[in-house]
């Protein structure tokens, strides 16, 4: 019986000793090969906003919602590339947005155009909110669903950086 399992015991070890030398090779093109085609990724929309709007008012920020979305980015050989966003990720994302910027928009930074609002409008400032929330996330999902993105990459040291701004 010691001597079957000793054989057994053999025969697997020449099997996987013969497949142990098959395998892909590395990929050995340069990194503006490699990146050529089409990726999907996600997008967490409540990020990009924070950090678009930290920016531009200098506000520490916050939110612990999310507003993910689907796109897709094609890159060509010659450094340009495109985003087209999916149409239905982006409307299953705008709950979430609202919900983001809400948030937001609860920051003292925004809090006068939120008062202000509300008294031009006869609202409480819950229902300015709510307005401005809905309004404002209702237009950047109508934008995201018309536009197609072109802008310029490149790729340094296996980092991508993309060029919105032709700079």
């Amino acid at each position: 019986m010691k001597k079957r399992i000793l054989a057994l015991f053999l025969c697997l070890l020449m099997i996987i000793a013969v497949f142990a030398g098959c395998g892909s090779k590395a990929d050995t093109r340069p990194d503006e090969e490699k990146i050529i085609g089409r990726w999907k990724c996600t997008f967490d929309m409540g990020k990009w906003i924070i950090s678009e709007l930290e920016y531009r008012t200098g506000a520490n920020l916050h939110t612990s919602q999310k507003a993910e979305y689907l796109a897709y980015i094609d890159f060509y050989p010659n450094g340009d590339s495109t985003v087209c966003f999916d149409e239905a990720s982006i409307e299953k994302m705008e709950p979430g947005l609202i919900d983001v910027l809400k948030d937001i928009y609860k920051d003292e930074v925004f809090r006068v155009d939120l008062y202000e609002l509300a008294a031009e409008e006869g609202m409480d400032i819950d229902t300015a909110l709510n307005t401005v929330a809905f309004e404002d996330a209702a237009y950047l999902s109508s934008e995201f669903k018309e536009s197609e993105w072109v802008f310029l990459y490149k790729i340094e040291n296996g980092k991508l950086y993309f060029d919105f701004f032709g700079e």
